[in-house]
């Protein structure tokens, strides 16, 4: 593979407690913890450029870009379970520096899910009959907003302990689980949104096809 290394300033400032969870997580990380990709996820070609040998938090996660499609991603990426690890137990923490979203957070975040919800008014693509799946719903915020519009929502996220704060709502179901859920197998929603999590994931195909078998035929993917 050939390699090209961009020299920067760090750019991704952590504190001392974001520290002591990203080292905290780089302990549990063995060779075993990673899976080499051969051939880009997208395009099955092989010609690849090596960007970066750490993410922007300092932890192995080599960025590689496929030169055949532009396809970005990390090779050699984490395995499923240390991905799942990873984003049930340490990503939220690392990311935003606290493991249980504050009230005041948790408020802001409902302006997203009604930003969506005017843009899919003002499209006139608003169905309330719909159900509603809300991708890595993180505090829970955005799915509360959509359970308010929509007939029924299910908002699921790997991080139990971020969605400690979301208001109850009989219309309204958090899970703890992803998309490839055997849960979703007989399920189709009228409207998905699956905003920020492409570049979350491992195999963005494989997400792709999943969410084409769960959602209407007339259905939104947002």
């Amino acid at each position: 593979m050939e390699r090209y290394t961009i020299k920067n300033n760090k750019l991704f400032k952590v504190n001392h407690y974001q520290q002591q969870v990203i080292n905290k997580f780089t302990d549990t990380l063995s060779d075993e913890s990673y899976k080499k990709i051969t051939n880009c996820i997208v395009c099955d070609k092989k010609k690849f450029l090596q960007l970066s040998d750490i993410d922007r938090q300092g932890i192995k996660r080599p960025t590689t870009l496929c030169k055949e499609c532009g396809y970005c991603f990390n090779n050699p990426q984490f395995t499923d379970e240390t991905h799942k690890n990873y984003y049930e137990n340490f990503y939220r923490e690392i990311d935003r520096d606290f493991k249980v979203p504050s009230k005041e957070f948790y408020e802001l975040e409902k302006h997203r899910g009604a930003d969506i919800l005017n843009y899919l008014y003002l499209n006139g693509k608003l169905d309330k009959n719909n159900s509603c799946l809300d991708v890595g719903c993180g505090s829970g915020a955005t799915s509360f907003i959509f359970a308010k519009i929509f007939k029924d929502t299910i908002g699921i996220d790997l991080a139990k302990e971020y969605t400690t704060n979301v208001e109850k709502l009989d219309n309204l179901k958090i899970l703890h689980t992803t998309i490839n859920d055997k849960f979703f197998d007989d399920k189709k929603f009228g409207f998905i949104n699956y905003c920020h999590v492409f570049e979350h994931i491992n195999d963005p195909v494989k997400d792709l096809e999943r969410l084409r078998r769960i959602i209407k035929d007339d259905g939104y993917l947002y």
